[in-house]
C-alpha cells in the first residue's frame, strides 16, 4: 500500500500545476482513496508507528494538493477539502462492516466472527428501543 500511495504522491506532484482543485481531488479519490479504503480494514488497527509512513505520506499528498507549506496543520486542510483523514477511513471502514454484519448482508465466513451484544448479556440493555420511549 505504501508503494502506491508514494506514486500517487509523485503524480499529484506532477500534476497540480497544470490541474485545478476539484480535478486534483478526483486525482487523489482514485489513485490514493482506493488504496487506502482497500487496505485500511486489514491494517488499520496496526501498530501507530506502522501506520506513520501512509499517514505522512496521506499529508503530503493533501498539502500537495492545496499548494501548502510542509508545516501546514493538515486538519484545516482535509475539512477544506471535504477529505477524510486515515483514521477517519479506518473508522467509517469498520463502521461499514459492522452495518452489513448487523443486516446479514456478509458472507456466511464471518457469521462467528463477531458476537452480538444480545447474546453475550441476559438482561435488557439500556439502548432497546422500548425501555428508551418508557424514560
Amino acid at each position: 500500500m505504501k508503494k502506491q500511495i508514494s506514486k500517487a504522491c509523485g503524480a499529484v506532484s506532477r500534476l497540480r500545476y497544470y490541474l485545478p482543485i476539484n480535478s486534483l481531488i478526483t486525482v487523489y479519490y482514485s489513485l490514493v482513496y482506493s488504496h487506502l479504503q482497500n487496505a485500511i480494514s486489514s491494517c488499520g488497527s496496526a501498530s501507530t508507528y506502522s501506520l506513520k509512513t501512509i499517514k505522512t505520506i496521506h499529508n503530503k499528498i493533501i498539502r500537495l494538493i492545496t499548494f501548502s507549506s510542509y508545516r501546514s496543520n493538515t486538519q484545516k486542510l482535509y475539512a477544506q477539502l471535504k477529505i477524510l483523514n486515515l483514521n477517519d477511513i479506518h473508522q467509517l471502514q469498520i463502521a461499514k462492516l459492522m452495518h452489513q454484519f448487523k443486516h446479514g448482508c456478509l458472507p456466511s465466513v464471518f457469521n462467528n466472527l463477531f458476537t452480538k451484544l444480545d447474546n453475550i448479556h441476559p438482561y435488557r440493555l439500556i439502548t432497546d428501543k422500548k425501555h428508551l420511549k418508557n424514560m
